[in-house]
């Protein structure tokens, strides 16, 4: 059986160090001396999968995201108090 994708050129956001909302990624921020960069998405948010596939899916800017900066990601879903 032949893996079933969504998408001939699946995105490849998941090579960002993502790291949950909470006080590790804030401690990591300080401990590194680096800036947050906050990604809130959603399943259904169609600019969010807009940005998996482009922006985040782009190999400068994942080591660019990487090297300088915390990267968090929530979803939206599970903490709408983050985004409101």
């Amino acid at each position: 059986m032949s893996e079933f994708r969504f998408s001939p050129n699946p995105n490849q956001a998941h090579l960002i160090n993502w790291q949950p909302w909470g006080p590790a990624a804030f401690a990591k921020a300080q401990e590194e001396d680096k800036a947050i960069l906050l990604s809130i998405s959603a399943v259904w948010c169609y600019w969010c999968h807009v940005m998996d596939e482009t922006s985040y899916s782009d190999p400068e800017v994942q080591d660019l995201l990487n090297q300088h900066f915390v990267t968090v990601r929530v979803d939206n879903d599970h903490r709408p108090d983050i985004n409101s």
